[in-house]
């Protein structure tokens, strides 16, 4: 065991002697580079300015065809018109979308205006 250590501890001051600059009062500075990769993501903003408050609005409740969906709808339904008792709901079923994206929430396009026109305000509400 004391004979491996001896090499490696030998190795390790070989390495030194040939790494080590003779002489150089130089001070080394290491920049250190983080691999991830980090990007900004763009700014993102909201299709319409966000409602000051609710009073006399109509609010469109989406259930995604979760099993849990309706329950959430009931709930939201529930609290919104105890705190705006003058609200009106809306609840809507997300429709099949197109051919390969079924019920996916970008795959349903046109549907969107519909809802848009028919409502001041939209919940997407998933639930299972």
């Amino acid at each position: 065991m004391r004979g491996k250590t001896a090499i490696c501890l030998t190795a390790l001051a070989a390495m030194l002697c040939i790494c080590w600059p003779a002489g150089s009062a130089d001070e080394v500075t290491l920049e250190v580079l983080n691999p991830l990769g980090e990007i900004e993501p763009p700014p993102t903003l909201g299709i319409n300015p966000r409602l000051p408050d609710l009073h006399g609005k109509t609010v469109a409740l989406m259930d995604n065809w979760k099993t849990g969906g309706v329950f959430l709808q009931d709930r939201f339904e529930e609290l919104l018109k105890k705190k705006y008792p003058d609200i009106k709901i809306l609840r809507t079923t997300k429709p099949e979308g197109k051919e390969g994206g079924g019920r996916l929430i970008y795959s349903a396009e046109p549907w969107y205006p519909q809802v848009a026109k028919a409502a001041d305000a939209f919940i997407y509400t998933i639930a299972d």
